[in-house]
């Protein structure tokens, strides 16, 4: 997605403080793919080498892993607290939903929340999560409904 369209889609809901947490966030895990296939090159240099060299290495590669994995939660933690803010409502970061606009907008309306900078309308039935009861009213308690998302 381009920064232009995932500002576009992700600002209004999650302001521009979430938005750029989500972006950086989501970036980094795009990386761990990388670095996997980078170990597995790595590792197929050294089956030759030292059982010594090798764990070594193993050991430095869990440990980036483990770094990396902690600088993404914090990202999450922080991504919480800035929504926390612009929502106006506490967010922990084990509620977060996966981070797309549809299942973003039926996790806003399963908790009432009414993010600032979007209209809301009504989620059509044909594009509800299954377990939805499909005769159930998705309504905000002041009467708005959740955004539309394409």
């Amino acid at each position: 997605m381009a920064q232009a369209d995932f500002e576009q889609t992700w600002v209004p809901r999650v302001g521009e403080k979430a938005a750029r947490r989500l972006h950086r966030g989501d970036s980094m895990l795009l990386w761990l793919p990388v670095m996997f296939f980078v170990v597995t090159v790595a590792l197929g240099a050294l089956n030759g080498a030292q059982a010594t060299s090798t764990f070594i290495f193993a050991l430095v590669t869990l440990a980036v892993w483990i770094v990396t994995f902690a600088v993404w939660l914090r990202s999450r933690i922080l991504l919480t607290r800035d929504m926390s803010e612009y929502l106006g409502t506490k967010v922990s970061w084990i509620q977060l939903p996966r981070m797309s606009p549809r299942s973003y907008d039926r996790w806003c309306l399963r908790r009432g929340i009414k993010p600032p900078g979007l209209s809301q309308e009504r989620i059509p039935v044909e594009e509800r999560v299954p377990g939805d009861d499909p005769d159930e009213e998705l309504e905000i308690p002041d009467g708005a409904t959740a955004a539309e998302t394409a």
